[in-house]
């Protein structure tokens, strides 16, 4: 009997790796077990990129909760508390205005209320939040005339060039609005992720995010818009 090839025995990586472009800055994976370490919640969310930029939460009362199964069967974290959030410690976090951001999220039911949600935020000025009196999407200062849709399945990209920063939520084309001079007043030290460093909380899951210290072209943005919406469940426009 002809002996088995043990190439042949190896599983084959298939589908998009992040790495696979130049300039991967950050990269929060639910969906990997090995990145989440618990205690009370989620303390410890590590990075994939091999920076080292790991988020945290050593108060118990504040850490999110590990949901496996939450999307498309794959874990999530789940920021369902007003208390609950993280954050890149230290100096971890040191972008300027020239990058591209990828977030993969749902915001809660409650999402239509005059309450306001945040994903993130990069030391209180830099934030991607939803809600007040306008019920829109804002990322920075500018608003982006969407209304997100409570329980859906989001895919948010970000490509932040100061005053004019484009964006596509489940969308194939970008758009873009004034973000008001947003990534323009320096570095930013600190990611708050779930989160905008106050009150304000996303109350719904995170699946994933993806960092790039450059404004990618249209053509990788599509790449791993499309790479995020195929893993998570979401439809891009």
């Amino acid at each position: 009997m002809m002996a088995m090839n043990n190439k042949t025995l190896r599983p084959r990586a298939s589908g998009f790796n992040p790495k696979s472009i130049s300039g991967l800055y950050a990269w929060y994976d639910a969906a990997d077990a090995s990145t989440i370490t618990q205690a009370t919640g989620v303390s410890s969310w590590a990075d994939k990129s091999g920076n080292g930029r790991t988020c945290s939460q050593a108060t118990g009362a504040n850490q999110p909760a590990y949901v496996l199964a939450g999307q498309n069967g794959k874990n999530v974290i789940d920021f369902a508390s007003s208390t609950y959030r993280m954050t890149t410690s230290g100096t971890a976090w040191g972008l300027t205005f020239a990058n591209t951001m990828f977030w993969s999220f749902q915001f809660p039911d409650t999402a239509a209320s005059a309450a306001t949600y945040a994903l993130f935020d990069f030391n209180t000025n830099r934030e991607s939040v939803f809600g007040n009196a306008t019920s829109e999407l804002r990322i920075g200062v500018g608003l982006t005339g969407i209304t997100p849709v409570s329980r859906r399945w989001y895919i948010l990209s970000i490509k932040w060039s100061g005053p004019f920063t484009s964006y596509r939520l489940n969308q194939s084309a970008g758009s873009t609005i004034d973000a008001g001079g947003t990534f323009s007043n320096g570095a930013s030290t600190q990611m708050y992720m779930g989160f905008n460093g106050g009150s304000a909380s996303i109350r719904g899951y995170i699946g994933e995010c993806i960092t790039y210290d450059s404004q990618l072209s249209d053509a990788r943005i599509t790449i791993v818009n499309n790479y995020l919406a195929k893993k998570w469940g979401a439809t891009i426009a």
